[in-house]
C-alpha cells in the first residue's frame, strides 16, 4: 500500500484506535460505546462528531463510525462492515478492497468475503494499538484477549455472516438500535 489514501486510510485507522478505552472502565459485563456508556446518565439517540471525540469510552461501532467519516472526509471509497457482534471498515485502496479494523488495530489485504471464505490467502497486518499498553490511558485489559480471540475464529472459518453498509447510510441512519441502525440500505454487491 503505496499510494497517499492508502497512507491515509491505515495512519487514520491508527489514530482512531487511540480515541477511547474499550468498553467501560468498571462495569465490564456490559458493553460501553460512546453513546451508552456508564459515564452516561442515559443512552444518547444521536452523537456529534465532537462528543465521539471528547468521549473516554468507545467501542467497535464508534470506530467503525468515525473511520469511515475520515475516509469519506478524504474521498477514500469505503464501506462499514456489519458482523452478527463487530463492526469494521472496508476501504478501496489501490484498486483492491482492504479490510481495516481499528477496534483491534488490524489490516487485512482482501475484502471482508475473502478474508472469510477460507480459500484466500490473505496478508494480515497488526498494529499497535494504545489499548493494548499497559499504563496508557486508555488501557483495556480484554483488549489483547478479543484481538487473540477475533483473529482465531477468522482462522477456524467462525465468521461468515455479515452485511455491507455506506457511509453515508450508516452514519445518517445510526440509532440506539446498536448493531442494527433501522432505515440503513444494505449493499450486498461491491459496488
Amino acid at each position: 500500500m503505496q499510494s497517499d489514501d492508502g497512507i491515509f486510510a491505515l495512519s487514520a485507522m491508527q489514530i482512531v484506535s487511540g480515541l477511547w478505552h474499550y468498553g467501560n472502565f468498571d462495569n465490564l459485563s456490559v458493553t460501553g460505546c460512546v453513546r451508552n456508556n456508564e459515564n452516561l446518565p442515559e443512552p444518547k439517540s444521536s452523537i456529534k462528531f465532537a462528543e465521539y471525540l471528547s468521549a473516554e469510552i468507545g467501542c467497535c461501532e464508534d470506530y467503525a463510525t468515525v473511520l469511515s467519516m475520515a475516509l469519506e472526509i478524504a474521498g477514500i471509497q469505503n464501506r462499514v462492515v456489519l458482523l452478527e457482534t463487530h463492526a469494521l471498515n472496508e476501504v478501496f485502496i489501490d484498486d483492491e478492497w482492504w479490510t481495516l479494523d481499528a477496534n483491534i488495530g488490524v489490516a487485512y489485504q482482501a475484502a471482508w468475503e475473502q478474508v472469510v471464505d477460507g480459500a484466500s490467502e490473505v496478508n494480515v497486518y497488526t498494529f499497535p494499538h494504545e489499548g493494548m499498553r499497559l499504563g496508557s490511558r486508555i488501557y483495556s485489559a480484554p483488549l489483547n484477549n478479543i484481538r487473540t480471540s477475533f483473529v482465531a475464529q477468522l482462522a477456524a472459518g467462525l465468521m461468515f455472516k455479515f452485511d455491507r453498509y455506506l457511509p453515508t447510510d450508516w452514519i445518517s441512519n445510526y440509532n440506539n438500535d446498536g448493531f442494527f441502525p433501522s432505515g440503513t440500505r444494505k449493499i450486498t454487491a461491491v459496488e
